[in-house]
């Protein structure tokens, strides 16, 4: 997107402006005093330039792009550099302008009050219908003054502009025979990487990308959600094509680890969840940390074993529910192997309180990451009646999903096949 530019809002900049004058002070120590006066102004002028960049013109910085989807809903998030009041307008793709009676315009609501003045733009879309494509295109007004009695407004903005260049998107279906779905993992902030492994994809089978985890360091700035991933996902797919995020354990590290489901919301606000597309239910769980929470390196700051307990008895309900115990294909991503890593705490724990449930279950495919390493686990070679692919880090993971059988590719960075998989009648043959 032409008009974008990298931002960060002001209660995040402190972090980075620490970060930049510390780095300062290491390499001026042994300057002259003249020298350290005239680098810190530098650093000062550059840092204003970059935090009251603001005062420009309204624009839109970071997306749009799709979250949570499901058969009749979805989410569209995009980030302005003003506060912002902001809506969608949304029409089915049957060549029909947005000028069209048919078309319809949402805003955000909460407790009977539109969601405003805010830089983060979160629209919920409800009411669709199932397996239908829609088009879209986004609206945000800044608002200068918000007084109790008076909201004074300022530039607004719609993008895009152009009915040729219109966004779209597709709800879930059901009762989809065919699909694709992508999984990536272990990113570790590394945009350029992600961007070759994005050429691999065949994009027009593609419905869904999941990111399994780890797809930053740690979470202390907004540059490395953006700039490190998100925005390239967004140049290529992400405003039409729906990312699911999984949590890795390093995205649990940071100051700003907790506003992490901001950036990639759901419906409960919750990580972990479960939906479904034709024949296929995902489940989705969050596993955590690997370590110990009385670890030193969390500072008292973590209970992932509550949290792990609690989505237990959560995926206990979930298994036991009809549309999972109907679906052809139960498939489960998380971060975290139970089988096939380090043997570490985290590990450990995630066999003790979800393998059971995999296997009462009968789970068809658990997905996993962290390890950095390609591996397939076979059935029944720990304690598990379900295969086991952790995809690595330079890898990409691509299922073809048919009416009986599932296809799994692996492919690496430079295009060539790692494995090929397929899955069907409950086992697996290697290609």
């Amino acid at each position: 997107m032409s008009n974008k530019k990298n931002y960060i809002p002001d209660i995040y900049v402190q972090i980075d402006i620490r970060k930049k004058l510390y780095l300062i002070n290491k390499k001026v120590m042994k300057s002259n005093r003249s020298i350290k006066v005239l680098l810190i102004l530098i650093c000062f002028l550059g840092i204003g330039v970059y935090v009251f960049g603001q005062d420009k013109k309204l624009t839109i910085l970071h997306g749009p792009y799709l979250q949570y989807p499901t058969d009749t809903s979805i989410t569209i998030v995009w980030f302005t550099n003003k506060n912002c009041v902001s809506k969608v307008e949304y029409i089915l793709d049957e060549g029909l302008p947005f000028n069209s009676s048919k078309t319809i315009t949402v805003q955000n609501s909460r407790h009977g009050l539109i969601d405003a003045s805010t830089n983060r733009q979160k629209i919920r879309i409800g009411d669709l219908e199932p397996g239908r494509k829609y088009k879209y295109r986004i609206f945000s007004k800044e608002i200068l003054k918000f007084k109790p009695y008076k909201v004074t407004y300022g530039d607004s903005i719609v993008y895009p502009n152009d009915e040729k260049e219109t966004f779209h998107f597709q709800t879930l279906d059901p009762f989809k025979n065919k699909f694709s779905f992508v999984v990536i993992n272990d990113i570790h902030e590394h945009a350029e990487k992600l961007d070759a492994m994005l050429n691999t994809i065949s994009w027009d089978s593609t419905d869904l990308i999941f990111f399994n985890g780890d797809m930053i360091d740690h979470f202390e700035s907004l540059i490395q959600i953006f700039d490190k991933f998100l925005d390239v996902c967004v140049r290529r797919f992400a405003s039409e094509i729906p990312i699911c995020y999984v949590r890795g354990n390093h995205e649990a590290r940071g100051v700003l680890a907790r506003t992490l489901i901001n950036y990639f919301p759901t419906e409960t606000g919750k990580f972990y969840r479960t939906f479904i597309h034709g024949p296929v239910c995902f489940v989705i769980l969050d596993s955590g940390e690997d370590k110990p929470d009385s670890h030193w390196a969390y500072s008292g700051l973590t209970d992932f074993d509550s949290y792990r307990l609690e989505q237990s008895y959560w995926l206990k309900n979930v298994i036991q529910s009809d549309p999972f115990r109907k679906a052809k294909f139960k498939i489960v991503l998380m971060h975290i192997p139970p089988f096939g890593g380090n043997g570490w705490y985290g590990e450990m724990q995630l066999r003790k309180l979800f393998v059971p449930l995999f296997n009462e279950g009968e789970i068809d495919l658990l997905i996993c990451g962290h390890t950095h390493r390609y591996k397939h686990i076979e059935s029944f070679k720990f304690k598990n009646n379900f295969p086991v692919i952790i995809n690595g880090a330079n890898t990409v993971l691509t299922t073809n999903v048919l009416e009986d059988q599932l296809k799994i590719t692996i492919t690496k960075k430079n295009g060539k096949i790692r494995d090929v998989i397929f899955y069907q009648q409950q086992f697996f043959l290697h290609d």
